[in-house]
């Protein structure tokens, strides 16, 4: 017997819930295991490491904000109009 499950629906409100959607999908791709050919969390290259990637995330962040400051300004443009 299989149980339904209501749809839930993502809800954008502010720039920071669009940043955390893009934070996490980040994340999420650099913990998933396993890739072959690619650094993930239990592998690392010679001179490329897991860390190197979670420092690029985080180095990335303004960058990130910009970019979700402008969708989501397209989002309420779209929604609105």
């Amino acid at each position: 017997m299989s149980v339904e499950r209501p749809i839930q629906y993502l809800s954008l409100k502010s720039v920071d819930d669009l940043m955390r959607c893009v934070n996490l999908a980040s994340l999420f791709e650099l913990i998933g295991w396993p890739k072959p050919g690619n650094v993930h969390r239990r592998k690392d290259f010679e001179n490329t490491k897991f860390e190197h990637f979670i420092t690029g995330i985080t180095a990335i962040q303004p960058n990130f904000r910009a970019f979700c400051e402008r969708i989501f300004k397209f989002i309420l443009i779209t929604v609105i109009f």
